[in-house]
C-alpha cells in the first residue's frame, strides 16, 4: 500500500514537472533561433559578366581560360558569350546582353572603347563596378571604371626597338612593322612608341608599317604576299603578336629566307615563340601575358573588402631571349 502510494506521487510530480520542462525547452530553441543573424550573401552570389569580341587565337583562349578558373577559385560566377563577330558593334549588344543579368561587375576588353561610352553611363547608372584588360589609357573623362589591368604597350614598342638596336650594334638596318588588328585600341600605341623609339637609333630605319592580324595563318599570307609583290627590303621584323611573329617566320621559310640572319621581335611570351628563338630563328619576345584571371578577381575582392583600387595595375613586362629561353619555357603560355 505504500509502494502504492508513493508511485502515485512520483506519477504527479513528472506530470506537472513534464510540461514546464517541454515549455522551456520550446522557448530556448525559439528564443535561439531569433538571435541567429541573418546571412550575408556569400561570394557565390558575386556574378561578374566578362566581354571580349574574339577568342580566336591562342592568346584570347588562355584568357578566357584564366578568367574561369580564378572565378571558380574565389566563388564567384563568370557570365560570358561567345564572341559572334569581332566588331565593336556585337560588343555592344554584348554588353547589353550582360546588364540584363544583373552583374556586380563587368571585365572588358574593349575593341573600341570610345563606342562603349553610352553603354558604360547605364552600367554605371546600374551600379556595375568596370574593370578593363587589355588597354592602359582611358582619354574619356566621362568614362568612370573601378581600374583597368593590363601591360604598359608604349612599354612594349619601346623595348622593342631597344632589343633591335641592340643586335645591330650600330650597324645599318631596315625594319619592317608587322601590326596587330588595325582597329584595336592598343595598336597604335605600341607602333607609335616603336616608331619613336626606333627615331633614337640613326643606323635603323622603318621601311614600312603593315596592317597585319593576331592569327598565324593570317600573317603568314600576309608576309607571304609582301616578300613577292613589294619591292621594300628589310633586315629586320617588329611584329606585334608571337602568333603573327610565327606565321611571319614560316613565310620566309617557304621564301628560301635564311631566317637565322634575319631578326624577329615579336610580343606576348609564348612557347612557340620560345622554341623558335632557342632554335636560333627569332631574336626575342617580350611578355604580354594572357594569364590575368588571379589578378582580375583579386581586385574584386579587394573592392568588395572595401579598398580603394589604384586606376592602373600594370602587368609588368619581361623579355626572352637566347640567353633565357630555355630556362623559362615552362613559364610560358
Amino acid at each position: 500500500m505504500k509502494m502504492c502510494k508513493k508511485n502515485i506521487w512520483i506519477l504527479l510530480f513528472l506530470a506537472l514537472c513534464i510540461p514546464c520542462l517541454l515549455g522551456l525547452l520550446y522557448n530556448s530553441l525559439y528564443k535561439q533561433e531569433k538571435i541567429i543573424p541573418i546571412p550575408k550573401l556569400d561570394d557565390a552570389y558575386v556574378r561578374i559578366g566578362f566581354s571580349q569580341t574574339d577568342c580566336s587565337n591562342p592568346w584570347r583562349a588562355i584568357q578566357l581560360m584564366s578568367f574561369k578558373e580564378s572565378a571558380k577559385a574565389h566563388g564567384y560566377q563568370l557570365i560570358y558569350y561567345e564572341p559572334e563577330e569581332d566588331t565593336s558593334e556585337w560588343q555592344l549588344k554584348n554588353l547589353r546582353q550582360l546588364l540584363m543579368d544583373h552583374p556586380d561587375y563587368l571585365v572588358i576588353s574593349p575593341k573600341e572603347l570610345s563606342a562603349l561610352k553610352d553603354i558604360l553611363m547605364e552600367a554605371e547608372a546600374m551600379g556595375v563596378g568596370v574593370i578593363f584588360v587589355d588597354t592602359d589609357h582611358v582619354s574619356d573623362p566621362d568614362i568612370h571604371y573601378l581600374t583597368r589591368i593590363s601591360s604598359s604597350y608604349p612599354s612594349e614598342g619601346r623595348l622593342s626597338a631597344r632589343i633591335l638596336a641592340d643586335f645591330f650594334q650600330g650597324r645599318e638596318a631596315r625594319i619592317l612593322e608587322l601590326t596587330g588588328e588595325p582597329d584595336l585600341d592598343y595598336t597604335p600605341v605600341r607602333s607609335d612608341a616603336f616608331s619613336q623609339e626606333l627615331a633614337c637609333y640613326p643606323n635603323l630605319t622603318l621601311v614600312d608599317t603593315v596592317d597585319g592580324s593576331f592569327d598565324s595563318e593570317a600573317s603568314m599570307k600576309i608576309m607571304e604576299r609582301i616578300i613577292t609583290d613589294s619591292e621594300t627590303d628589310f633586315d629586320a621584323l617588329f611584329i606585334h603578336s608571337d602568333e603573327a611573329g610565327i606565321g611571319a617566320l614560316q613565310a620566309l621559310k617557304l621564301a628560301g629566307k635564311d631566317v637565322h640572319t634575319i631578326p624577329i621581335v615579336s610580343i606576348n611570351g609564348s612557347q612557340d615563340a620560345l622554341k623558335a628563338i632557342i632554335a636560333g630563328e627569332y631574336l626575342a619576345t617580350i611578355t604580354s601575358s594572357p594569364n590575368v584571371g588571379t589578378v582580375v578577381m583579386s581586385a574584386i575582392s579587394q573592392h568588395r573588402a572595401g579598398y580603394k583600387l589604384p586606376k592602373w595595375v600594370i602587368i609588368p613586362n619581361k623579355i626572352y631571349d637566347r640567353t633565357n629561353a630555355l630556362e623559362n619555357y615552362n613559364y610560358a603560355y
